[in-house]
């Protein structure tokens, strides 16, 4: 009883006590509350919407699957008939050698995108040697159990490189920075450079079934062992990027070296020591694609710093399991040029400010790096907004004055 008595006086105390401090604390900070019931309503709205999506998706394929396993005879098209201006027809080029034969969803560790340059443009020899190499590099890994997809992405009507034909083309690309910033507006001329987003995500839709999605640069080649040595990189780690080593793109008698002189290439990238510091080689698990899709949009590709940037969005996203391999000998780029980067021209300033703008949106939704499926429903519903918004932040001058 006499410790009752004690005991009393101080529960009255905190009875006071509590809710006063828990009045002052929500005075001085009333934003946490509402925040996180906001978030939860959009992540719960994000999941319905998810789960809904892949319902769809699902049965889509069960009927792609039926139709392809009993096939019907498909009545004429009636005379006058168009085909939807929207889904303009994919251009598969002419095969330089037979196709191999496709792998079984389950056996595929990577699916492999890559944005090619057209053809007539300065790098073309470059994207002829990468076609070569990572083709032989898809073979050598299929023999030896590691399954890999090679994809391009590209804008419809461009003037195709030839390449094997074990590039499978995904969907096209219908976006590009020149128009989406209005830089004819500015005299600038026009270079059609896609997002890296719509990359990343019409790749992501085509290639169920594999564990790692990948993009690189389309003047980046890799040796003959790559996609091996980087099934041994995936065991460990969600996300890599691989640094390139750079190597001659000429010999000694000023020849350009070109797609059959791989075995001197080879050699060459196990040769020289691996000094760059950019990124241009980028691994990741594909069911995260949402969430790096989501941190990098609005940068496009060809100008700085779409590489770092495209790297800070894995490590924000993989946290501990992302890794960044320097001084190895994977990947080789001909030459030290790097096709007019760094020139601060209006390209280049749009690309910077987006790079900025853009983890701002990340961060909101993905509290950047929480996993999850909350994290991976939330990016989902945010990309399905509108396709391109101009700037992230209200009241952002448009378009911006050149720094």
């Amino acid at each position: 009883m006499r410790r009752l008595r004690l005991v009393l006086p101080l529960l009255a105390a905190l009875a006071v006590l509590v809710p006063w401090w828990a009045a002052r604390r929500d005075t001085a900070n009333p934003a946490p509350a509402a925040a996180a019931l906001n978030l939860a309503r959009e992540q719960g709205r994000a999941i319905a919407a998810l789960r809904a999506d892949l319902a769809a998706y699902r049965a889509e394929t069960a009927r792609r699957r039926d139709a392809a396993t009993h096939p019907r005879e498909r009545p004429a098209a009636a005379d006058g008939a168009v085909r939807d201006a929207a889904t303009p027809p994919r251009v598969r080029p002419a095969a330089a050698e037979p196709a191999p034969p496709p792998a079984a969803a389950a056996d595929i560790t990577f699916a492999h995108v890559i944005n090619p340059m057209p053809a007539g443009h300065g790098l073309h020899a470059d994207v002829e040697v990468t076609f070569a190499a990572l083709a032989r590099a898809a073979a050598y890994a299929r023999a030896r159990g590691v399954g890999v997809r090679l994809l391009t992405c590209e804008f419809a009507g461009e003037a195709r490189i030839r390449r094997p034909a074990a590039f499978e083309p995904v969907a096209n690309l219908t976006r590009h920075a020149f128009e989406a910033y209005e830089l004819g507006r500015r005299g600038v001329a026009e270079r059609r450079l896609p997002f890296v987003t719509e990359i990343f995500e019409n790749a992501y839709r085509e290639t169920e079934g594999a564990r790692f999605l990948g993009y690189t640069n389309a003047d980046i080649a890799v040796q003959e062992d790559f996609y091996v040595k980087a099934a041994a990189y995936a065991k460990a780690s969600d996300a890599f990027v691989i640094n390139r080593v750079e190597v001659d793109d000429k010999d000694a008698n000023g020849r350009p070296y070109g797609p059959a002189d791989l075995e001197t290439l080879y050699a060459l990238g196990r040769k020289r020591p691996q000094r760059h510091a950019g990124y241009d080689c980028f691994f990741w698990r594909r069911d995260r694609t949402p969430l790096v899709s989501l941190f990098v949009r609005n940068v496009f590709v060809g100008y700085p710093p779409v590489g770092r940037h495209v790297m800070e969005a894995l490590r924000c996203v993989f946290g501990t399991k992302y890794r960044e391999i320097r001084g190895a000998h994977h990947t080789f780029h001909l030459g030290d040029r790097n096709g007019g980067w760094s020139q601060h021209g209006q390209y280049e300033h749009m690309n910077r400010r987006a790079a900025r703008l853009a983890p701002g949106p990340f961060r909101r939704v993905a509290r950047c790096g929480a996993g999850g499926a909350d994290a991976v429903a939330g990016a989902a519903a945010e990309l399905r907004r509108a396709p391109f918004e101009r700037w992230d932040v209200p009241g952002a001058e448009w378009p911006p004055r050149e720094v």
